[in-house]
């Protein structure tokens, strides 16, 4: 076994049907990264109809990890035998650098959040209506550890895609604010290199080129 497969909350096993690998990964800096303000908006919502609000959260519990432990996906559409070098030193760089890829992560949401929340409070949906929705959906945030109540890691993910010999990793996200599309940032090394809806972390970018006579499926490195 590995090094990186030692440091690793679990060893990674292979899903064919998915192509990829999957593992558990430590990352106690966003344990307490819950997304928690939803339920208020919840609890008050099913008062109102009398629904239990189990009934309606999309976040279901059953069946998850332990505190501060993630799952870990690495992607493998070409199929290799084993995760490439680029993809081993980018798991390597977020263990052994962790704390410092998370919070350049944090920061760069925190960047794109203060600007976004401003705006979505001056122009709110019809849901949330009351002004306690948007207080508990949309909060005025001062510190990237403000954002804790309002998006909760969901998966990281190791690309094929790689600049300068290493992988890109995506953290992907569900938020307070929209269930349906999420957030995703996309980082190499200690570089926010995207941000976006959660398939901006979870999506791979392939090309297929002529190698010879044979097509073959290439990973590209997002522009």
């Amino acid at each position: 076994m590995s090094d990186m497969e030692k440091s690793l909350r679990t060893p990674p096993i292979w899903d064919d049907e998915l192509e990829e690998w999957n593992a558990t990964i430590p990352i106690p800096e966003l344990a307490g990264f819950d997304a928690s303000s939803e339920k208020s908006v919840l609890d008050r919502f099913t008062q109102k109809m009398g629904t239990r609000s189990g009934e309606l959260s999309q976040h279901d519990d059953e069946g998850a990890l332990p505190a501060g432990t993630f799952p870990l996906i690495i992607h493998n559409r070409m199929r290799n035998s084993d995760p490439t070098r680029s993809q081993q030193d980018a798991i390597e760089l977020l263990l052994f650098r962790r704390r410092s890829m998370v919070n350049a992560a944090l920061e760069a949401i925190f960047n794109w959040y203060t600007a976004w929340s401003v705006r979505s409070r001056a122009t709110p949906p019809a849901f949330p209506s009351s002004p306690e929705d948007i207080d508990d959906l949309y909060p005025l945030v001062d510190t990237p550890e403000g954002l804790g109540p309002l998006i909760k890691l969901e998966a990281v993910h190791v690309h094929e895609s790689s600049r300068g010999g290493v992988s890109d990793i995506g953290f992907e996200f569900i938020t307070c604010w929209d269930d349906e599309h999420g957030l995703g940032v996309l980082m190499n090394r200690l570089q926010c290199i995207d941000l976006g809806t959660a398939d901006v972390a979870s999506s791979d970018r392939y090309e297929t080129v002529l190698d010879g006579t044979l097509w073959k499926l290439v990973a590209v490195a997002s522009a």
